[in-house]
């Protein structure tokens, strides 16, 4: 599947995907929009607010879309591609997957507490809640370094 592909489809069904999210919490989502770091120049854009400490992620698998969450991972299983997939055997969050670091950025700009991780396909939701990770906090010295030194330059 094409990425254009999997951009549409999770564009298409993000609404329903809260939707879903909200009825089987109890929770209400609160739109937000981009959030920057006190630097100015790095930020993130959760997919929502949930309560006074929390965000919402949502990642709607296109690949997937027909699967159950688990035959998504045993499908990524047997085609070795595992390692590679948002989640793990047991159903946590890959802490290698961007949407890991994606999280954590989030959750340092808006200075909140955990994220609900929310994993859809057309016929199954699957929610995460990932805590902020202290340990994470030293990649932001790394993403200023990385801008300073060779995006910037690169922008005149």
């Amino acid at each position: 599947m094409e990425k254009k592909e999997s951009v549409m489809f999770g564009i298409m069904h993000e609404t329903a995907a809260i939707n879903c999210y909200q009825m089987k919490t109890g929770q209400q989502v609160r739109k937000s929009g981009l959030i920057l770091f006190r630097n100015g120049f790095l930020g993130g854009s959760p997919d929502g607010f949930v309560g006074d400490r929390g965000l919402l992620e949502v990642k709607c698998l296109a690949k997937h879309k027909d699967r159950l969450i688990p035959q998504a991972i045993l499908f990524e299983k047997e085609n070795k591609t595992l390692k590679q997939f948002c989640l793990t055997e047991t159903l946590e969050i890959n802490k290698e997957h961007n949407y890991y670091h994606q999280i954590q950025g989030c959750l340092y700009a808006a200075d909140k507490d955990w994220c609900d991780f929310v994993v859809w396909t057309l016929r199954d939701m699957h929610i995460c809640k990932i805590p902020k990770d202290a340990a994470w906090l030293c990649n932001i010295e790394i993403l200023e370094k990385f801008y300073f030194e060779h995006l910037l330059p690169n922008c005149y």
